[in-house]
């Protein structure tokens, strides 16, 4: 599992999740055409409103353990804790009263057949700083910093700053156009990518995983990158103390690849 992949799907479940949870995509988002795929919960834009998570309280904590799993969807590869922590009044690049949202990130992998010499081996921890902020409509994403013993510290930010809709309509694909520029560091000279998002959000349905059973707002996510499209799932807890947290990612084909062990909001 690559830490870059890692930090953007932080990124991802944190801006989205800042009032709730998904995607890190850029300028605003404009509606699109209908999905194919349908809701199986209840019908309404609500059903996956961002309002009201875990993220949107400043002083919360939160932490999120999980295991990913090989193309068979039963063994483990890597295990990953997810330890949040929400703060206000934060700057970033000159944008002030923006969220912070911390993760220490520490990935163990876990298969000795799937990951030969590896297994057992930790990576991390990895500091990352999401830099969200909320307007009357939607959540804007200015970027994040990410900590490591062996990069430093390297900063990552959105331009335009990326947008998601606080209360998005069900079957609509939202789209954004963005860019990824990583400044230089010591080690690495700066980089840049430019990426197309495309995210529908299906509606809500009863999901287990280890961690339990949950209605979850279903995500359906193409990024373009390269004139190269790749096709994700997620599920994000609905409604209550643990709104916002992922339970659950899925493969273009549906095939699980990664589930939450254990979700814990403010210790408990």
């Amino acid at each position: 599992m690559s830490l870059c992949r890692t930090t953007k799907s932080l990124f991802t479940l944190t801006a989205a999740c800042a009032l709730g949870l998904s995607a890190c995509g850029g300028g605003s988002g404009s509606a699109g055409t209908t999905s194919a795929g349908g809701n199986t919960g209840v019908s309404g834009s609500s059903d996956c409103a961002l309002s009201g998570s875990v993220f949107s309280v400043v002083g919360n904590t939160a932490q999120v353990d999980s295991v990913t799993y090989a193309s068979d969807e039963s063994t483990v590869l890597t295990s990953m804790q997810n330890k949040y922590t929400v703060q206000g009044g934060a700057n970033f690049r000159g944008e002030g009263n923006l969220l912070e949202i911390n993760s220490k990130i520490t990935i163990t992998y876990s298969s000795a057949a799937a990951n030969g010499s590896l297994a057992g081996q930790t990576l991390g921890p990895f500091d990352v700083q999401a830099y969200v902020k909320t307007t009357a409509t939607d959540l804007l994403g200015y970027g994040y910093v990410t900590t490591s013993t062996a990069t430093g510290a390297v900063t990552a930010y959105f331009t335009p700053a990326t947008s998601t809709p606080l209360a998005p309509a069900l079957n609509t694909a939202y789209a954004q156009n963005y860019t990824i520029i990583t400044e230089a560091t010591a080690t690495q000279p700066q980089s840049t990518v430019s990426e197309k998002e495309e995210v529908t959000y299906l509606g809500v349905e009863s999901v287990s995983v280890p961690a339990g059973t949950y209605s979850a707002c279903k995500v359906k996510t193409q990024t373009t990158t390269n004139g190269s499209t790749d096709t994700s799932y997620k599920w994000d807890v609905a409604s209550g103390r643990l709104k916002g947290l992922t339970i659950k990612r899925a493969d273009a084909n549906g095939k699980k690849t990664e589930e939450a062990t254990v979700l814990l909001v403010n210790g408990v």
